[in-house]
């Protein structure tokens, strides 16, 4: 008789092949992540102050302040250090070894966390939005039928996995 433990198995949405630069104390994106070339800056909203990608935050605003004046009350967060990036995998990932931070499948953290260097968060050019102070997790969510129909006209695709995530390139 063979006896087999249960394995999870997992799909990384990862597409890219270089590898990632496992430096933790580096701030700089590594790996295959749209880049932001012209510095991290606060920008100040309808809802609340956001860090992001300089080249993004007038349109971010924008449509931020467009959503709260039209009652969407859409917050959330963007930015995020390589050091906060890594914190992040580690609780989601099940414990701060090398394989849960750097090499396990996206797909097995709960919640879906990019490995450090795999996220646009780190560039200031993805954000994780609220509705009503409340993380945006389904597409049914008035929130988010109001970023679909508006989000694209300022540089933002929805991540299709992820209803509160939207980013410069959908990652």
């Amino acid at each position: 008789t063979i006896s087999i433990d249960s394995v999870d198995v997992g799909v990384d949405e990862d597409t890219d092949t270089d590898p990632i630069i496992q430096d933790p104390s580096s701030t700089v994106p590594s790996g295959r992540v749209a880049a932001c070339t012209d510095g991290i800056i606060k920008v100040a909203t309808a809802g609340g102050t956001f860090t992001s990608c300089k080249s993004i935050s007038a349109n971010f605003k924008a449509m931020i302040d467009l959503a709260w004046s039209q009652g969407m009350k859409i917050s959330g967060g963007g930015f995020r250090t390589r050091q906060q990036q890594i914190a992040l995998r580690a609780a989601h990932c099940g414990g701060s070894s090398q394989f849960n931070v750097y090499e396990k499948s996206s797909s097995l953290c709960r919640p879906p966390t990019a490995r450090p260097g795999k996220s646009n968060h780190e560039s200031g050019l993805a954000f994780d939005l609220t509705c009503n102070g409340q993380t945006i997790r389904s597409r049914d969510n008035a929130c988010f039928v109001w970023l679909q129909a508006n989000a694209r006209k300022y540089g933002l695709i929805n991540f299709s996995k992820e209803p509160w995530h939207w980013s410069v390139d959908g990652k």
